[in-house]
């Protein structure tokens, strides 16, 4: 590409950042899954609740609702379900990563024809 007279700048746009878009793609959907589901740094960090970030939120319901079952009758217990609740924040949870997933997965299979192909 030097010899065609590219300078570094058109190395790494032309050459460079096509070839390792589908490894950029992988590092950015984990690291984005990571904070995610990163819900410790919320607690650690906010004094509040209602700063707290929406899985140490959930968190914190979860943990709030076990603790007011424990003084609740078995009887009452067995009546009462939280499945749907826990439903309900499991879809909030894993929508956005759903959102976000088809768009990079195209990424992902152009990384893996390149793999592939290079053997």
């Amino acid at each position: 590409a030097i010899i065609d007279g590219a300078n570094h700048f058109q190395i790494l746009w032309n050459v460079f950042l096509p070839i390792s878009l589908p490894a950029l793609a992988t590092l950015t959907l984990f690291s984005a899954v990571g904070h995610w589901n990163a819900w410790f740094d919320g607690a650690i960090y906010m004094t509040r609740a209602e700063h707290y970030p929406l899985q140490t939120f959930l968190r914190t319901v979860v943990v709030q609702l076990d603790i007011t079952r424990l003084g609740i009758n078995p009887r009452d217990l067995a009546q009462l379900s939280n499945r749907s609740l826990k439903a309900a924040q499991i879809f909030v949870t894993i929508l956005p990563i759903l959102i976000v997933y088809p768009i990079l997965q195209r990424y992902f299979i152009s990384g893996l024809k390149l793999g592939a192909v290079k053997g």
